[in-house]
C-alpha cells in the first residue's frame, strides 16, 4: 500500500501514470482531486499538479526518484514576412492543404506522453491530450468529436508547436476550445475554425500567419478567436486573421486582466493582424470598478479592423477598452477603408 500525502493549496490534483508499471500501484490511472474523487483526464482543469511516481525498494535501500527534466530551450523562430503588403491569411492559404500532403489516418494514442513526439501528415479524428514537452504536430488535420478541447496540453508541460495544421469540428459536434495549452505554444500557418472558440492564451505564446475565424458556438459561453482572462505574458500575434461572428461573441481578441486569474497581462505584441466581429473587435483594457489593474507593455501596431460581420468592426464598435499606461503603444491601426482607429 502506497500513501501519497501533499501539503499544498486546496486546488490540487494527484495524477498517477497513464500506464502504471509498478506492481505497487493498484489504483486506476487518472487524476484525483485533493478530496479523493476521481476526475476524468478529459475534464482536467486543476491549477496545481503532483505526479505520483512509485519506485520499488531494492536491497540497497530506498532509491531516489528523479523529477521531470526541464524542457530544452527551443531554437528561436524567425519572424515571418507577410505574403504581400496588406495581405492577410485566408481559410484557403493556410493549414495542411496548401502543403500538398496526402493525409494518413492517425492510429497513435490520444494522450501523448513522450517528450519530443512529432506527428506529421496525419488525419487525426480524436481529441489529443498532450502530457509531454516539445511535441510538434505539422501538416495535419484534427477533426474532433469532443465537446471539450480538441488539443489540451496540461499546464506543467510546454513547447507545443503546430504548423500547417487544420483544427475543425466533425459534423454536428461543437468542441469548446480548439487549443488549451501550456506555456511556449507556437502556432503558425494554421487554420482553426468550426469549434466554439479558438485559443486560450498561455504565456510565451506565438501565433503567426494563421486563420482563426468561422466558429460555431451554440452554447452560452462567450466566444473569441483568442482569449486570456489574465496573467499571461510575453505573447506575439503577428500576421493573423482573427474573427468571431458566431453566437455569444465577445471579441476577436480579448485580453482581460481579471483578478481571479492573477491580474494584468504584460508584454504583448499584436502587429499586422486583421480583426473582425464580436460585440467589439477587441477588449484590451481594465475595469476600475472591479479593482482591475492595467495591462502593461501592450504594443498594438499596424492592425486592420475589418467589416466582415459589422460595419464598425464589432457589433458596437472597434475597440471596447484599452489600458491607459505609459508602457502601452497604439500606432497605425486602421479600418479596411484606411481610416485611423483610436482606442
Amino acid at each position: 500500500v502506497v500513501t501519497a500525502a501533499v501539503s499544498v493549496p486546496a486546488r490540487i490534483a494527484v495524477r498517477t501514470p497513464t500506464r502504471p508499471t509498478s506492481s505497487f500501484v493498484t489504483a486506476s490511472s487518472g487524476v484525483y482531486s485533493s478530496g479523493g474523487a476521481y476526475v476524468p483526464a478529459t475534464r482536467y482543469s486543476y491549477l496545481f499538479v503532483v505526479d505520483l511516481m512509485v519506485a520499488q525498494q531494492t536491497s540497497g535501500g530506498p532509491q531516489p526518484i528523479a523529477g521531470p527534466a526541464p524542457p530544452p530551450t527551443p531554437t528561436p523562430i524567425p519572424t515571418p514576412t507577410p505574403t504581400a503588403s496588406g495581405a492577410f491569411p485566408t481559410s484557403s492559404n493556410v493549414g495542411w492543404k496548401p502543403t500538398g500532403v496526402t493525409l494518413k489516418l492517425y492510429t497513435g494514442p490520444n494522450e501523448i506522453t513522450v517528450d519530443g513526439t512529432v506527428i506529421d501528415g496525419a488525419d487525426i479524428t480524436v481529441p489529443l491530450i498532450i502530457s509531454a514537452n516539445n511535441v510538434t504536430i505539422r501538416n495535419s488535420r484534427i477533426s474532433s468529436p469532443t465537446d471539450w478541447y480538441v488539443i489540451r496540453q496540461y499546464p506543467e508541460f510546454s513547447h507545443l508547436t503546430l504548423e500547417n495544421v487544420e483544427i475543425v469540428n466533425q459534423p454536428g459536434e461543437h468542441p469548446d476550445w480548439a487549443i488549451f495549452a501550456g506555456p511556449y505554444l507556437t502556432v503558425r500557418d494554421s487554420l482553426i475554425h468550426g469549434t466554439q472558440r479558438g485559443i486560450y492564451a498561455s504565456s510565451n505564446m506565438t501565433v503567426t500567419h494563421s486563420y482563426l475565424d468561422d466558429f460555431d458556438n451554440p452554447s452560452t459561453s462567450h466566444a473569441q478567436a483568442i482569449l486570456t482572462s489574465g496573467n499571461v505574458n510575453n505573447v506575439t500575434l503577428y500576421d493573423n486573421t482573427l474573427g468571431c461572428g458566431t453566437n455569444m461573441c465577445t471579441a476577436a481578441l480579448s485580453i482581460f486582466p481579471e483578478n481571479w486569474t492573477g491580474g494584468p497581462n504584460d508584454n504583448w505584441t499584436i502587429d499586422h493582424n486583421l480583426l473582425n466581429g464580436g460585440s467589439y473587435a477587441i477588449y484590451a483594457g481594465d475595469t476600475d470598478s472591479d479593482g482591475e489593474r492595467p495591462n502593461t507593455h501592450m504594443t498594438f501596431t499596424n492592425n486592420v479592423f475589418g467589416h466582415k460581420y459589422f460595419p464598425t468592426g464589432g457589433e458596437f464598435g472597434y475597440v471596447a477598452s484599452w489600458s491607459v499606461d505609459p508602457s502601452n503603444v497604439w500606432f497605425n491601426n486602421t479600418n479596411v477603408n484606411g481610416q485611423d482607429i483610436q482606442p
